[in-house]
This record gives structure tokens, sequence and C-alpha cells, in this order.
């Protein structure tokens, strides 16, 4: 392993998610920003969708839009004069009328484990197509950092992006590419730190960036490994890797050295082998489970999901036999994996974590002649789930409860190749083949 510190300057652009925005982004903007002050509220940040007492602050100005009225912050209950050349009254009446919403929100906040679904979302909306200047190396991986404020995007030359997640706007290029490199197929953001971007490629290279600062902190290879998934554990101590040699590397997060690894079968000589044994073909996903920080779950070439514990020795726990994943293809959620084959029909499905049963196969929208063939697949929420691939050049969100289509964003004749969301769907981003990077909301 070596250690490589370097900060490049080359087509950094500053941009700050503070500054005041104009046209079709600009609400979304100063949601954002407003998300910052008001953690505490009921409502559900960077959406239209504002309860009361949210709706009376953006007609007081709270949102910074240049009308006239206080600029309240709304849990401070600070003002500060922008000039009223109006009546008195009109200022007052907007005050009572704010004190009162305020009063409602309060009495309707619950907590998060209650508020899940509380929303119905009933469309798709792409807010707008982002041309990046490595566009036709192809995107191969794209990740919202936990604030929301970031997005990293990872090309097929091995160049890195990290773009304002309003805006679009490139605010830091970590690594231009090159000929010799090949594509980024995995990224994650330390669980503890907001500001460190882990990547990986097919070419085995791992690299953590700073991106507050642009610097790459570490870099170290894999050697004879194609890396295709990564991932965190949720309390951020342990990071795990999978890809083409079939073997799970266990790394520690601060010293970034191996602490485990699960190493796969040999098929042509040993007589022990089992179910549980291992992957049999080249992983292409990895995912921790976000409650319990031990478990994680695999799937590849071989047509089964595998669920480990990073305490055994060396077989998985239980299996899914089914699911052909070539792709960040797998997803969990509240005791539910999500799972997306590279398949022609049924490739959508849910499965239940605790009995490894099929609860239901989710309908992908489909024309005449289509197929599905997805590569990637990925809870929005409670009830919206979103997935993509080469099979109809799009992704969809859709809702999984009642099996409505809640719209598509299309890539032309383009493969999806990775779809990100956070806040509950209140940010998506799809992206795969020439770019063709799209960020799109549910409403």
């Amino acid at each position: 392993m070596r250690t490589i510190r370097k900060h490049s300057n080359s087509g950094y652009q500053q941009h700050s998610s503070t500054q005041r925005h104009t046209g079709p982004t600009h609400w979304y903007a100063c949601a954002i920003n407003h998300r910052r002050r008001c953690r505490q509220c009921a409502c559900v940040h960077g959406s239209p969708r504002l309860p009361e007492a949210h709706a009376l602050l953006l007609t007081v100005g709270c949102w910074g839009r240049g009308g006239r009225g206080d600029r309240r912050d709304c849990h401070s209950g600070r003002a500060r004069k922008v000039g009223l050349p109006d009546a008195e009254n009109n200022c007052e009446m907007a005050r009572r009328k704010l004190q009162e919403a305020i009063l409602a929100a309060e009495g309707l906040r619950v907590s998060e484990e209650n508020s899940k679904g509380r929303d119905v979302y009933t469309e798709l909306c792409v807010r707008q197509r982002v041309f990046l200047s490595k566009d036709s190396s192809g995107i191969y991986s794209i990740q919202f950092s936990p604030d929301a404020q970031q997005l990293a995007v990872g090309f097929g030359n091995g160049a890195v992006q990290v773009l304002n997640a309003a805006t679009g706007i490139v605010a830091s290029e970590l690594f231009p590419g090159h000929r010799t490199r090949q594509a980024v197929t995995a990224m994650r953001y330390y669980p503890k730190h907001i500001n460190i971007l882990m990547t990986a490629g097919a070419d085995g290279i791992i690299s953590i960036y700073n991106t507050e600062t642009g610097w790459q902190v570490v870099e170290m290879k894999e050697e004879e490994n194609e890396i295709h998934a990564l991932d965190f554990c949720s309390d951020g101590n342990v990071y795990a890797t999978a890809g083409k040699d079939r073997h799970i590397r266990l790394y520690d997060s601060r010293t970034s050295q191996i602490v485990k690894v699960f190493e796969a079968p040999d098929f042509k000589s040993s007589d022990n082998l089992t179910l549980m044994s291992g992957h049999s073909r080249r992983i292409f996903a990895l995912r921790f489970h976000p409650d319990e920080c031990h478990i994680f779950l695999t799937g590849g070439w071989d047509n089964s999901i595998k669920i480990w514990d990073k305490r055994m020795e060396k077989e998985a726990r239980r299996f899914i036999n089914g699911p052909h994943i070539c792709g960040h293809g797998i997803d969990i959620r509240d005791n539910q994996i999500l799972t997306g084959s590279w398949a022609a029909h049924n490739a959508l499905k849910l499965w239940d974590y605790r009995s490894l049963r099929l609860e239901k196969t989710i309908p992908f929208p489909l024309r005449k002649g289509q197929s599905e063939f997805l590569y990637t697949a990925k809870f929005c929420n409670s009830e919206v789930v979103i997935g993509g691939g080469s099979g109809t050049h799009s992704a969809h969100a859709i809702n999984y409860k009642n099996n409505q289509d809640l719209g598509g964003i299309a890539l032309g004749r383009n493969t999806v190749q990775a779809v990100d969301t956070v806040l509950d769907g209140q940010l998506i981003a799809v992206a795969g083949i020439s770019g063709n990077l799209h960020m799109a909301t549910l409403y």
C-alpha cells in the first residue's frame, strides 16, 4: 500500500450552495439550505409539498426569494427587516398565521419510524439533464453524500468529479482520468465524515479522497482483481470490497488494512463445498445491512444472494437462490431485500429478509417487444423503488405497494448503469453509457 497526497486545482470551480440561484433550480437550492436550519421540523425538505408552516415561511421570504417581509429563522423566531412599505397590519397578520401554523405542525410531529410512508408520491419528475466533460467515457457509478449536498460521479476512464447536488455544477475534479485507467465501478462516502469519499475500479485500485480539499489521501490496489462492489458497514468501522476474484475483503476504515478475507472456494479441488461456501462466479453487488453492522449481502453471476456475518470464519449464513446480479442490483431497507436481475422478465423482486421468502415480483414497465435486463435497483423510500438497465434503456420509479409506475428517465439508446437517491426520493440521479446524467425528484 502506498499513500499519495496531492492537491489538484485543475478544473476546480468554487460553488457555494448558499449562493442565491435563479431559474428552475432556485427552489431546490433554497430547500437544501433551509434543511440545514430546520432539522427538527416536521416537513419533507427539498419538496414543494410543504406543511402549512413552511408554506407561510416561504411567503414571508424565509427562503430568500427577495420578496418583501421578514426573513425569519423558523426556530429562533428572530426576524430582520428588509423593507416594509406596506402596512404593518399585513405583516402582523402573516406573523400570527405563521405562529398558528408552527403550533399546528408541532402537534403533528411524530417520530421518524412512525412517519415513514406518510407522504404519497405520484410522479417522478426530471429536473435537469447534466452535461459533463467526461461524458464520452460513460458513467459507471454515482453516489450522493450523506448530507445530500454533493453527488460524486465515476467515469469509464477512472475520472472522479464531485457535483453540487442541487445545481449539477461541477464543484471539483478529484481525478482527471487517464487512458490507462479503467472504470470507477463503485463509490461510497464514509459514514462518519461527509467529506471523505472512497472509490474502487475495474483495475483493482481503491482511492480515498477528501472532497473538501480535493486531495487524494490514499491509493492502493488489489492485485489481479476487478473491484465491482464496495460498501461501509453502518457504524463506519469496516468497509468491504468484492469483484472478479470472488474474494470478499474487509478493511479497517481507519488504517485501510485488511482485517479479514472470505476466500472464494476452489470448485476444482475442494470436496467440502456447500451452498454457503461462497460465490462460484464474479461478484457485482455488496450491501451492508443498514441496522446490523455485522451483516452484509452479496450477489453476482452465480444466480444467488448470500448473506454474511463478518464475525463468522468463512461461510455465508444464508442464501437466496435465483437473482442474476450484474450490477448494483441489491438493496435492503426495513427488513426487505430488493434485487434487480439481468433477466428478460420478472427482474425486480422483493424478498423478506427474515424468512428469505419472495414477497412479490414488482412489474417493470415495458413496451411491446422490450425486455427488462436490470443492472441496478434501489429503495427510494418505504413505498417506492427505482431500477434501470439495458432492456428499456431507462430507469423507472415504481410504487411497489400498488405497482404504480411513477415515471421513467429514458437515456435514448444508452444503458442505465447507475442510480442513487437520498432524502426519501427527493434527490434522484440516473446515469449510464455516454454520461446521460439526469437529476429527478419524486412528487
